[in-house]
Order: C-alpha cells, then sequence, then structure tokens
C-alpha cells in the first residue's frame, strides 16, 4: 500500500499537464512527399501557436493547429511526441508507445529542417542585433553631448536596448540543434508510457537514454528515481541519485527522504584507534 502511494504521489509529480492531440497516422504510410524548407517554416509556424493555445486551455484551437502542421509536415516528429502525450493522459498508453517511437525514428529528418530554420532565425537574430547595437551607440552619444537639446527617455531606452541586448546574446549562445541525438524528451515520454504498461526495466532503460542524451534532464532524474524507489532496486537508485547530486541536478525532496529511508547508503565501519599494548 505504501508503494502505491508513493507511486501516486511522485510519479504525477513530475509528468508535464500539457494536453496534446490525437491524430490517425495514415498518411505517413507510403511514400512521404517532398517538403520544403518554406512548408516546414509555415508547419511550425502552426505548431507554435497551437503550443500558445494549449497554454490557454483553448484544446479545440490547438487541435486543429496541430492537424495543420501535421498535414504540411508527416514526418514532424515533435507533434508525433505530443500525439504520444495525449495518448497517456487518455490512458491510451500502447499507442502512445507507437507515437513515441515512430518520433524517435523520423526525428533524423525532421531535424535537418529544424537545423535549417535556426540558422535562419539565428541570422535574422544577429541582424536585429546589430541594428540595437548602433541604436545604442547613436543614443550614448547623443547623451553624452553637453550641447544637445533635451531629449526625454533616453536613459530609458538606452536600458532597454541593452536589456534585449542581454536576451539575444543569451540567445545566441544556445547550443545548436543536431541531427545526431534524439531529444531526451522523446525518451521521458516513452519511458512515462512504458511505466503505464508495467514494463519497468524497458522504463528504466528508457529514461537513462534520455539522461545519456541530457545529463541534466531532470524529469527523467526524478522519475528513474522513482521508479528504482518502488522496485527496491537500492543499488541502482543510490548510484543515480549520486550522479544527480554530483551534476546538481534538483530531486524533490520528498522523493529524495522516501529513498534513501528505503535505501539507506551504507555506513562505513569506525574506525577505532589501536589500544596501546601494556608493557610488561
Amino acid at each position: 500500500m505504501g508503494q502505491r502511494i508513493a507511486s501516486q504521489r511522485f510519479y504525477s509529480w513530475f509528468f508535464p499537464l500539457t494536453l496534446f492531440m490525437l491524430l490517425p497516422l495514415a498518411f505517413l504510410s507510403g511514400k512521404e512527399k517532398s517538403v520544403s524548407q518554406e512548408a516546414f517554416s509555415r508547419s511550425q509556424i502552426s505548431f507554435d501557436k497551437a503550443v500558445v493555445d494549449f497554454q490557454k486551455r483553448d484544446f479545440n484551437k490547438a487541435l486543429k493547429g496541430l492537424k495543420e502542421c501535421l498535414r504540411i509536415v508527416p514526418f514532424h516528429s515533435d507533434a508525433l511526441n505530443l500525439q504520444a502525450q495525449v495518448h497517456y493522459l487518455r490512458g491510451e498508453y500502447a499507442q502512445g508507445l507507437e507515437r513515441v517511437r515512430m518520433a524517435q525514428e523520423l526525428y533524423p529528418r525532421f531535424a535537418g529542417f529544424k537545423i535549417n530554420q535556426e540558422r535562419v532565425r539565428r541570422e535574422n537574430l544577429r541582424k536585429v542585433q546589430e541594428s540595437l547595437e548602433v541604436r545604442q551607440n547613436d543614443v550614448l552619444t547623443l547623451i553624452r553631448n553637453p550641447n544637445r537639446c533635451y531629449v526625454p527617455n533616453l536613459q530609458a531606452e538606452i536600458d532597454s536596448i541593452q536589456a534585449e541586448l542581454r536576451r539575444i546574446t543569451e540567445d545566441l549562445g544556445r547550443p545548436m540543434p543536431t541531427e545526431d541525438k534524439v531529444p531526451a524528451d522523446y525518451f521521458y515520454t516513452e519511458g512515462n508510457l512504458l511505466f503505464k504498461l508495467n514494463r519497468r526495466n524497458e522504463s528504466a532503460d528508457a529514461y537513462g537514454k534520455a539522461i545519456a542524451n541530457d545529463n541534466r534532464h531532470e524529469k527523467s532524474y526524478n522519475n528513474l528515481i522513482n521508479l528504482l524507489y518502488l522496485e527496491g532496486r537500492c543499488g541502482d537508485l543510490l548510484r543515480v541519485l549520486a550522479e544527480a547530486d554530483a551534476l546538481q541536478v534538483p530531486v524533490n525532496r520528498l522523493l529524495r527522504e522516501a529513498a534513501l529511508k528505503r535505501c539507506p547508503p551504507p555506513t562505513e565501519p569506525s574506525r577505532e584507534a589501536p589500544s596501546e599494548e601494556k608493557r610488561p
């Protein structure tokens, strides 16, 4: 009984609350049609709008946007992964597993388009950065000119420009997506579905793949620790917990306490100082 309560308490805490659409994949059978970069960009716009609609909890509008996204790009693996999550939320675990594994398989093709789009986005962002830097220099020159006429709000404009430049610099500093690594979230979704199918060894493997592709994937670490706790696999649990701590990955406090209570770390034997031998 205690294990069952723990499962509900910890596992549900980590699974994302976002709802996603369910869409038949009949269009993936047969030959895939050629997709241009322009078409891919249109599909991504539909996808991004759908995500915003989800956040607003306008699910009907979001479903419509995701349907349009997949109509344009049938191999949009992010959309397929989201489909797997809606299957999870509907209790359709086998169907969800099919979708997420399809997302993993199709990701290399999807990633190629995504990388091209990201390059274009970053080029446009650099142009914005250059324009802001020019405007910043102009405003600073105006502020420093002792003979200038009074112009209100110049300092406020500088503050705004500098804040935006910091945001752009941070954005451009993020690593580019790569084709060789399936996103950790895909394996995380797979792990959650396998857990519900009571295929726990495979679920642990999926969480491990997520962590291998992103060694700071907090949700996978927490769900893996919870799974190992429920299975009583103390050696693996302590090893994974130590890895998370070494990388400073946050672990839920209640989960940590329950895990360490069930699987306390081994204590080193106390070393007593040798007693002096009495001389005759």
